[in-house]
């Protein structure tokens, strides 16, 4: 059942695209585990777009997924694991930015 329609325009999750927490939102929104066809609808998105973002989001942890003979039922996780995977993004960006200070100083160029 669609909780009625909002707005995803805008919207930015850090760690996701656009399509990507556009999808996400958009099964918050539905307000019940979903299968593709409410999740276009809310997010304005072309069926294709939300099947690959699904995957992309199934793939990152943030989406989980029941089989069906055809399809699937979606549920988002809950928003404190999309913090986490944005944590563990920034960790690896500090770090990759402390390697590259390493290297760039060794060369003298900082």
């Amino acid at each position: 059942m669609l909780m009625g329609k909002f707005s995803l325009r805008g919207v930015d999750l850090p760690g996701l695209t656009s399509n990507e927490a556009k999808v996400y939102l958009a099964l918050f929104g539905v307000g019940e585990p979903s299968t593709v066809r409410p999740v276009v609808e809310l997010s304005g998105l072309a069926p294709t777009t939300v099947r690959d973002n699904l995957a992309i989001l199934l793939s990152k942890g943030l989406v989980s997924r029941r089989r069906l003979k055809r399809g699937g039922v979606y549920t988002p996780s809950d928003p404190a694991k999309l913090l986490r995977f944005c944590q563990s993004k920034l960790q690896a960006l500090t770090e990759g930015i402390e390697r590259l200070k390493v290297v760039l100083k060794v060369r003298g160029s900082v």
